[in-house]
C-alpha cells in the first residue's frame, strides 16, 4: 500500500512560532497578513496577538500625506493601544490637531518621535519648538537631518502637509515671534542647503512648515 506525502500544514505549529511568522508577514504587507488570516482559524486567532498587531505595516493602510481624520481610524486605534508607532502617530495627529487633546496628542506623538518614527520625529519636534522646549525640539529636527538627509525632511514636510495648514493663528503667531527673536549668524552661508549650520536650519524649517513657501 502507497501513502501519498504530505507537507505539514502552519496551522498545525505551536502558537508562539506562528506569532514570530505573522509577525513578520505583516512587517512586510497587510495583504499578506489578511491571506494568511484567512487561511485557518489558529492564523486568524495569531494575528490578534499584540506582538503581530504591534509589527504590521500600516503605511499602505494609512498612506501620505496624512489626513486630519483617517478613513481607517478605528483600525488604527486598535494597533496603536498594541504599540504600533505609526498607528501611534497617526493617532497623535488625530488628537493634537482634530480633537484637540493636546496632551493625549504631545504624549502619542513623542513616544513615536522617540521610536524614531520619521514624520514623528519632525512634527513633535517642531510642536516643541514653541511649547517651551526649543532645545528638545531642535534635537529631535537635527537628528532627523543629519542622519537622513534633507530630502527625508522635505518629505516629511510634504507627508504632514495637510495637517500643519490647521494650525491656529495663535500657532502661526507664536512661531513668527520665534523666528523674530531667532539670529543668522554672521559667519553662516544661509542661502545654501550643505554649509547650513544648525541654526539656520532650524530658521528655515520653520519657514516652510508656516508654509511661507508654497
Amino acid at each position: 500500500m502507497t501513502h501519498s506525502s504530505s507537507k505539514p500544514s502552519l496551522s498545525m505549529l505551536p502558537y508562539d512560532m506562528l506569532m514570530v511568522i505573522l509577525s513578520k508577514v505583516a512587517l512586510v504587507s497587510h495583504v499578506d497578513l489578511g491571506a494568511c488570516m484567512a487561511s485557518c482559524k489558529d492564523m486568524l486567532n495569531v494575528s490578534k496577538f499584540p506582538e503581530v498587531l504591534r509589527s504590521l505595516r500600516l503605511e499602505d493602510v494609512a498612506p501620505p500625506p496624512y489626513e486630519l481624520v483617517p478613513s481607517t481610524m478605528e483600525i488604527v486605534e486598535e494597533h496603536a493601544k498594541n504599540g504600533n508607532i505609526h498607528a501611534t502617530f497617526l493617532c497623535g495627529l488625530f488628537n493634537y490637531f482634530h480633537l484637540k487633546h493636546v496632551t493625549i496628542g504631545l504624549t502619542q506623538l513623542s513616544f513615536a518621535a522617540s521610536e524614531t518614527h520619521l514624520e514623528a520625529m519632525y512634527l513633535y519636534g517642531m510642536i516643541l519648538l514653541i511649547k517651551g522646549d526649543f532645545t528638545e525640539g531642535c534635537n529631535f529636527l537635527t537628528q532627523l537631518w543629519k542622519k537622513h538627509g534633507f530630502e527625508t525632511v522635505r518629505q516629511c514636510h510634504m507627508n504632514v502637509h495637510k495637517v500643519v495648514l490647521e494650525l491656529s493663528v495663535r500657532e502661526y503667531r507664536e512661531y513668527d515671534i520665534l523666528l523674530a527673536l531667532m539670529k543668522v549668524p554672521e559667519n553662516c552661508i544661509d542661502e545654501g542647503l550643505d554649509e547650513v549650520c544648525d541654526d539656520c536650519f532650524i530658521r528655515k524649517e520653520i519657514y516652510r512648515y508656516m508654509d511661507y513657501f508654497n
